[in-house]
């Protein structure tokens, strides 16, 4: 008999939680208007990453370059040293967050290649096709 008054108060009690999760939800949906966004499990959406794929392989690139071709060239002699340090860590900075956006921008391709294939394949084709011109280009 125990027991099945047990099982009885757990039922109740399952019941409730889930009545109180539904009074909630409907609360929190009557008081934050028609703009509430719900909370999901995932952070960002596949669709937002692959199109932030797309952008971090259009920015990626020109840091890379700026970072890469600011160091060819001797300065002049009558430069500070000071400047030539802080130009040298400017451009090193700039082309460490170039590869930063570069491999983030492959990273969200992949992760977004299940529900956006067109733009994450895209990102990777960006990456690719500025590598290729990269190499070749004197």
């Amino acid at each position: 008999m125990s027991c099945r008054i047990r099982a009885d108060n757990a039922k109740d009690d399952r019941w409730r939680s889930i009545a109180a999760r539904q009074v909630g939800r409907r609360y929190a949906d009557h008081h934050d208007g028609p703009f509430r966004r719900r909370v999901t499990g995932n952070v960002m959406r596949t669709a937002r990453l692959a199109n932030l794929a797309i952008v971090l392989a259009l920015v990626g690139w020109p840091l890379m370059y700026y970072g890469a071709m600011s160091q060819f060239g001797d300065p002049s002699p009558s430069v500070p040293r000071a400047d030539i340090v802080r130009q040298h860590q400017i451009s090193m900075a700039l082309m460490v967050l170039g590869i930063v956006c570069v491999h983030a921008s492959l990273w969200f391709s992949g992760r977004s290649y299940a529900e956006a294939k067109k733009r994450s394949l895209l990102a990777v084709a960006l990456v690719v096709i500025f590598g290729i011109a990269a190499y070749v280009s004197p």
